[in-house]
This record gives C-alpha cells, sequence and structure tokens, in this order.
C-alpha cells in the first residue's frame, strides 16, 4: 500500500513537472527533525467573569416601594439600591420600645426594694429569705431589661434592612426585582460586580487537566478585542463535576483587560504546561494529498516519501511529529521538488534496468 501510494504521487509529479526535475538536487533547502522543548497545550471555550461579584438580597421581608438603579447603573458602596415597605417593621419598632420602657421601669423598682431590703436585713427586721427574694427579683428584671434592648435592636435591625444597599464599588449587571415586588429574604434582587478584576472560567476534562501537569499558564481571547491577554494566574478547582467529569479552571486577567468587557462575554482559553522533548519537523516539509501526511526524507538512495502521523502545531515553523520519524532525519522543505527529483531518479532506474 505504502509503495503504491509512493509511486502514485511521484509519477503524477513527473508527469506534470518532468522539465523541473532536471534541476540539482544540492539546491533543494533541507531541513532537520530534531527534540525541542514543547509546551503542552488544550483550548477550551469559557465566559469571563468578575472575581468580586455577588448577588444582593434583602434580609427582611417587604414590598419594594422604590428602585433606585438598573442594569448598568455605577454604584458606590453603601449606596441605596431598594427600598422595602417598613410600616410592619416600625411598628415592632415601637412595640420594642414599650417593651424596654416597661423593663426599664420595672428594674428600677427591684434596685429599689433590694436597697430597702439590705437596709432593713441590716436592721434584723426581715429575715434572709426575703433578702434573698429581693435579689431574685432585680436579676429577673435584669433580664427582662437585656432581653428588651436586644429585642429592639433587632427591630431597629429589621428597619435598617429594608434599605438595600450596595456592598461594594460596581456596576449592576442585572435588575431582577421591580417596584412592587414582593421581595424576601435570600432572594437576590440584582447582581453587582466589580469591574476592576475580571477572570476567563472554563469547564476542562479532568484527565487533560491531569496530563498538562503544573505549573500552568494560560493565555485569553476575545471575539472582537483586538488583543489577547496573558493570565496573571491559573487556578484549577479541586472539584471534579461527577456529570461531565470536568474541573473549572480560572484564568485572572490583568487590571487593564477591563475596559470593554463584561462577565458573561464568551472567552477562548488556550491552556499550557511546561511539557517536555518532543519531536518536531518543520511545516514546510510537510506534504498532505488526501488522507496521506508525508514528507520527503532524505537516504542513502535519494528523496523517499515516508508516511507521518502529526501531533499539535508547536510554532508557525514546527509541529510535533507522533510517528514516522527519528532525531536527525533530514527532510525536504520543498516537498514538490523533492517529489521530481524522486520521480526522475525512479525514471532513470529504470531506463538503465
Amino acid at each position: 500500500m505504502m509503495l503504491g501510494v509512493v509511486g502514485f504521487l511521484a509519477a503524477g509529479a513527473w508527469a506534470q513537472n518532468a522539465p523541473e526535475a532536471a534541476q540539482d538536487d544540492a539546491a533543494l533547502a533541507v531541513g532537520v527533525v530534531e527534540r525541542q522543548q514543547v509546551r503542552e497545550r488544550i483550548v477550551a471555550e469559557g465566559v469571563i467573569e468578575a472575581v468580586l461579584q455577588a448577588r444582593v438580597a434583602p434580609e427582611v421581608a417587604g414590598r419594594i416601594v422604590e428602585v433606585r438603579v438598573d442594569a448598568g447603573t455605577k454604584v458606590k458602596a453603601g449606596d441605596l439600591l431598594f427600598v422595602l415597605d417598613d410600616t410592619a417593621v416600625r411598628q415592632e419598632v415601637a412595640a420594642a420600645r414599650a417593651r424596654l420602657a416597661q423593663a426599664e421601669a420595672n428594674l428600677a423598682q427591684a434596685r429599689a426594694e433590694w436597697e430597702r431590703a439590705k437596709n432593713l436585713f441590716a436592721q434584723k427586721f426581715i429575715s434572709e429569705s426575703r433578702l434573698d427574694s429581693a435579689r431574685t427579683a432585680l436579676d429577673a428584671a435584669q433580664a427582662e431589661r437585656n432581653a428588651a434592648q436586644a429585642q429592639l435592636a433587632r427591630a431597629e435591625a429589621a428597619l435598617a434592612y429594608t434599605q438595600v444597599k450596595a456592598p461594594f464599588d460596581g456596576i449592576v449587571a442585572e435588575r431582577y426585582g421591580n417596584q412592587g415586588d414582593m421581595a424576601q429574604p435570600g432572594q437576590p434582587l440584582l447582581l453587582l460586580y466589580q469591574p476592576g478584576a475580571l477572570r476567563a472560567v472554563a469547564q476542562v476534562p479532568q484527565e487533560r487537566i491531569r496530563a498538562l501537569g503544573q505549573p500552568l499558564a494560560a493565555r485569553v481571547e476575545v471575539p472582537g478585542q483586538a488583543r489577547a491577554w496573558n493570565a496573571t494566574a491559573v487556578t484549577v478547582l479541586p472539584a471534579v463535576d461527577p456529570k461531565t467529569q470536568t474541573q473549572t479552571v480560572r484564568a485572572d486577567l490583568p487590571p487593564d483587560a477591563g475596559d470593554g468587557l463584561v462577565p458573561g462575554t464568551f472567552a477562548r482559553m488556550e491552556i499550557s504546561a511546561a511539557g517536555g522533548e518532543r519531536l518536531v519537523v518543520p511545516t514546510q516539509a510537510i506534504l498532505r494529498r488526501g488522507e496521506l501526511t508525508a514528507v520527503y526524507v532524505e537516504t542513502a538512495n535519494g528523496w523517499r516519501l515516508r508516511q507521518v502521523r502529526l501531533g499539535d502545531r508547536v510554532d508557525e515553523a514546527h509541529v510535533q511529529v507522533l510517528a514516522g520519524l527519528a532525531a536527525g532525519d533530514r527532510v525536504a522543505l520543498d516537498p514538490v521538488k523533492a517529489g521530481l527529483i524522486a520521480a526522475q531518479a525512479a525514471r532513470g532506474d529504470g531506463d538503465r534496468s
């Protein structure tokens, strides 16, 4: 089969380019198959996300009575985002203040009773058990006052929570709540992100991550952007998705990458590792004919076509070769001219026979 392919290629080249076949092969450029330090690479598709982002949700239930922001709004930490109906909460605050006032009055009375009991006991007018009772009443009044203070603090905190504020400086990416909606604790009202720190996130098969080794580097490209970015750090999350057997890879982008990028944007991530030495062949030497991939190798008997199996491209000038060649092999950088020379030699041998 191999001889038939070689003969077909050589004969075809000779029939079409017979005049050129007379050129001396000394003028033919030659490359050498060699071992090079090659970085292993894999390409994954992912999205851009913010390093710091939060789904802002209320801590109390209430109907939204005022909306201060929309998608795209820039906010500062502490800015008011939503206002919830605080009627019921204000009533709770008023009730808590009344309970505290009653508790303060009870405590004052219990303290006065305790002072009187101490004086009477010192004068031997009451028993020690009466003194203990007065002390117990004082302790109970103090506990009641403390509980009322805690209730008031909790009610006032709930009142403050009716005003939903920004937890940090950022941009509103999405708004989910509208005026009139019923807000619930833990139910997000908007998505807020900080544009200064972005990263690309992709899901990569676990076995490919394991094959790359460490440390990892990454280059991120985004459609429509004139440049690509080298990641400042690459992190592989240790958890594996049991359904897809993939791991999450995060590539942190440099600070100047924030202009024009927003979370959710499609990104292409090229992840690489140090790898090791690999056999490479000059890209110019590759000859492709249908399903055949081959090179012309210099032998003692002239140029011979040899089928090869290639791996990933190393750079613009070299590609990995997985089978068919050995280090030190000399290959023709102009495989068409080498084919003409090989065809001429084959015809000359046929004429002599």
